[in-house]
């Protein structure tokens, strides 16, 4: 077995290969799109509802917004934080359920930006989650919801 295999079984080199695509998506693709909708990033209150290991909200923080991530994954939670402080990376991480109202991170709100991307397939509570955090957009707030290609 070559190296590169057991990194990435070990799961360190999988969530570090990970969280540079997650980055990607958002610097390449999601955040230059909602740019071009009219959706600023700079400044503004940002939520990435089922963040996984925070790739994506660290884009969001490059780009100058103030983010906050929530996942229902203790572990992935936990490895967001973990790079987010060796990148130098300011995102208020939260392990929480998006379908309940008490999720943790929620009252960081109201949010300018609320993105679900890739997560809605996994929401128990698709109904519940949007309602809750519809709740917590800002009155000329925006909702992204991105589907996985597959």
């Amino acid at each position: 077995m070559n190296t590169s295999s057991r990194n990435i079984e070990s799961g360190e080199a999988w969530d570090d290969q990970y969280r540079r695509y997650q980055a990607l998506l958002a610097s390449a693709y999601l955040i230059p799109v909602l740019e071009s909708w009219g959706v600023a990033v700079e400044g503004k209150r940002v939520l990435e509802a089922g963040s996984g290991n925070g790739g994506c909200a660290a884009e969001f923080h490059r780009a100058g917004g103030r983010v906050t991530a929530v996942d229902i994954d203790e572990r992935l939670v936990e490895t967001a934080r973990v790079i987010n402080e060796r990148e130098g990376v300011q995102v208020s991480t939260w392990s929480g359920d998006v379908c309940r109202p008490d999720c943790a991170g929620l009252d960081e709100g109201p949010f300018d930006i609320i993105l679900l991307r890739d997560v809605v397939e996994h929401l128990d509570d698709l109904g519940g989650a949007l309602e809750n955090l519809g709740s917590r957009l800002s009155s000329d707030g925006a909702l992204c919801i991105v589907f996985p290609p597959y």
